[in-house]
C-alpha cells in the first residue's frame, strides 16, 4: 500500500525427537512460530483501484495461509 512497506511472512517449525534409553520410548514434539504480515484495512486507506485489488488479494492470501496453518496443527 506504500513504497516503504514490506510484506513478508515468517514460519519456523522446530521438531525435537527424543529417545529414553531406560524405557526405549521415542517421543516427538513440534512447535511452530508464525508471524504473518498484516492485513490491509481497505476502508481506512485512500487507495486507487489497483491498490484496492492488491489489498483484496493480500487479505485473501492471508486467509488461505491461516487455513493451511490450522489444518497442519
Amino acid at each position: 500500500m506504500n513504497d516503504t512497506s514490506s510484506r513478508s511472512h515468517f514460519v519456523f517449525t522446530l521438531v525435537v525427537n527424543t529417545f529414553n534409553k531406560t524405557t526405549n520410548q521415542k517421543t516427538m514434539a513440534k512447535i511452530s512460530f508464525v508471524d504473518l504480515a498484516g492485513s490491509e484495512r481497505i476502508n481506512k486507506s485512500n487507495t486507487n483501484i489497483k491498490q484496492l485489488q492488491e489489498a483484496i488479494k493480500i487479505n485473501k492470501s492471508l486467509t488461505a495461509l491461516k487455513d493451511v496453518i490450522r489444518a497442519l496443527s
